[in-house]
């Protein structure tokens, strides 16, 4: 419907296969371990796995998420916002897409801060503009990337939206 959707999480927001969030010409918000103190564990910020969260027309998307601080369960996978599995994050025209993720501050393998991975997964507009930036996390390895865009998943604006990914990796 229209009007605004906003999800706040002290943790994460996980998202299964055929899950959505929709809304027309309205403000689309999501927001995961963005306090002043990060919630310390082992998880993804924002993990979209199969699922989609969509503003059509004049409605922005803002998704907004860090990584946990943990080595354990996820296999040290600290991302900041992973959009996986045929995922997708669809923003309007005009309505635009902005989309941050930074890497939890893990010690292990991969701390990415945005991932795009599978065929199907993308981050899009229908015309408006669209903005990824994504900060790796400290790692011991040099897998601490900024954006990642893997197996054919897609980061694109559509029609005369532009089109800005920043990415910023650390590690050594």
């Amino acid at each position: 419907g229209t009007g605004p959707i906003s999800v706040y999480a002290s943790r994460s927001v996980d998202m299964g296969a055929g899950s959505s969030f929709e809304v027309l010409d309205g403000y689309l918000t999501m927001e995961a371990n963005k306090q002043t103190t990060p919630t310390a564990g082992d998880f993804i910020g924002i993990n979209l796995n199969g699922a989609t969260i969509k503003s059509t027309g004049t409605g922005y998307v803002t998704v907004n998420g860090t990584g946990g601080d943990g080595a354990g369960s996820v296999n040290g996978y600290q991302f900041g916002v992973q959009v996986v599995n045929g995922a997708k994050v669809i923003g309007g025209d005009p309505g635009a897409v902005i989309l941050t993720g930074n890497g939890g501050a893990s010690s292990n393998i991969v701390n990415r801060g945005v991932s795009v991975e599978g065929a199907g997964s993308s981050i899009s507009s229908s015309g408006g503009q669209v903005s990824v930036s994504g900060t790796g996390g400290p790692v011991r390895t040099g897998c601490g990337i900024g954006v990642s865009v893997l197996n054919g998943g897609v980061i694109r604006a559509g029609g005369s939206g532009n089109l800005t990914v920043t990415g910023t990796g650390t590690g050594s």
